[in-house]
């Protein structure tokens, strides 16, 4: 490898290769480094203490898959030595299944920061567009209190079709936000919904255990034939069209009134946690879904037997397209709003807010007094 540096049949590489090489991947990963310490002071002068720690965790998780990608590559040559059967010495996995491992890590690891920043980013976008919604420009929907409490089919149908349009309406906002200000008319509840939301996307955030446990079932049974990448993608879909309508008929009780002294009481198991460990469920496995589809895209082909017909990976992509939207836009702002009415409110925050508004109660009455 020493020497002038001509490349030579038995592989050697020229030194300056190996400098280039050497010089671009240590550069590259130093600027990464160094912006995502520089955004997390940006979020720390701005006190976005929840970004911060969304931050920290998408740190963690890209050093999990580093140190996942480290250990493939260290001990690949003692993997592939594994035989299935020693009498034929057939592989347990060959260096090529390897390295395509590699490539997808790198790739799920890109495709779920993205889709992280893209949920809290879009759903930053339907809180500010409540902000212009007035006390004085709706009222609370009422009904008859004969008809309160009641759980037909039609209800739970109405509840179905209005997560697609006019999830929340002014009606609904302004009655809430009404009751959460009862106690201090100062208090600004629009930028406490921003923070309580970017609190939300943390525990949305990240690749836990039993995530990891999806991935690998998801591989076992993606066989040839079976068309595991089409099906699965039903999943999500399905669990995130429950979870839809079920907040959606949390909100039309507590703005009607119906049992509305708690909200977590409404939800399944009272327990507003289970809610969002299924939208954590919902943002990555469809971020998985779409991780996998740009890996055998460019490890092998958009006709390769593991993607099944190409027409199923239109209509998965679509999905995945519609599941994001869907998510991020509706389902998790109003998760976030509907848990302030509960036990389960981020007390933190609230304090935080809550001796801001104090502070200018004060102030105003000082200079209405002077």
């Amino acid at each position: 490898m020493a020497g002038g540096g001509e490349a030579t049949a038995d592989g050697f590489t020229p030194t300056w290769v190996v400098a280039v090489v050497y010089t671009v991947i240590v550069g590259v990963s130093y600027g990464v480094e160094r912006l995502l310490h520089r955004a997390g002071e940006r979020l720390k002068e701005k006190q976005k203490t929840a970004l911060y720690e969304a931050l920290q965790k998408i740190k963690e998780e890209l050093m999990l898959l580093g140190f996942i990608s480290l250990l493939l590559t260290v001990s690949e040559k003692r993997i592939v030595k594994i035989c299935v059967s020693p009498g034929k010495k057939v592989p347990l996995i060959s260096l090529k299944a390897i390295h395509d491992l590699h490539i997808f890590i790198f790739t799920l690891a890109i495709v779920h920061v993205i889709y992280c920043v893209l949920t809290v980013f879009i759903g930053k976008l339907k809180i500010r567009h409540w902000r212009y919604w007035r006390d004085s420009t709706a009222e609370a929907d009422q009904i008859d209190p004969q008809g309160r409490g009641t759980y037909n089919l039609m209800t739970w149908l109405h509840c179905f079709w209005k997560q697609f349009c006019g999830s929340v309406n002014e009606s609904d906002y302004v009655t809430l936000r009404r009751e959460f200000m009862k106690a201090n008319p100062m208090f600004n509840f629009h930028k406490y919904m921003i923070e309580a939301l970017e609190v939300d996307f943390i525990y949305v955030f990240g690749i836990s255990w039993y995530l990891w446990i999806f991935v690998v079932i998801f591989f076992l049974i993606n066989v040839n034939g079976w068309y595991t990448y089409f099906w699965i993608a039903f999943i999500p879909l399905i669990l995130l069209l429950a979870v839809g309508t079920k907040l959606e008929h949390v909100l039309m009780l507590l703005v009607r009134g119906v049992d509305a002294s708690n909200a977590d009481d409404h939800f399944w198991f009272r327990r507003p946690s289970f809610v969002l460990l299924l939208i954590h469920f919902i943002l990555f496995q469809n971020s998985f879904e779409i991780a996998f589809f740009f890996w055998t895209w460019t490890a092998y082909s958009p006709h390769a037997c593991v993607m099944g017909q190409f027409a199923y990976v239109i209509v998965r992509l679509v999905i995945g397209v519609f599941i994001q939207v869907l998510c991020s836009y509706n389902t998790l702002p109003l998760y976030s709003l509907l848990t302030q009415m509960g036990e389960y409110y981020c007390k933190e925050v609230f304090l935080k807010h809550q001796k801001e508004a104090e502070g200018g109660k004060g102030a105003e009455t000082t200079a209405s007094k002077a």
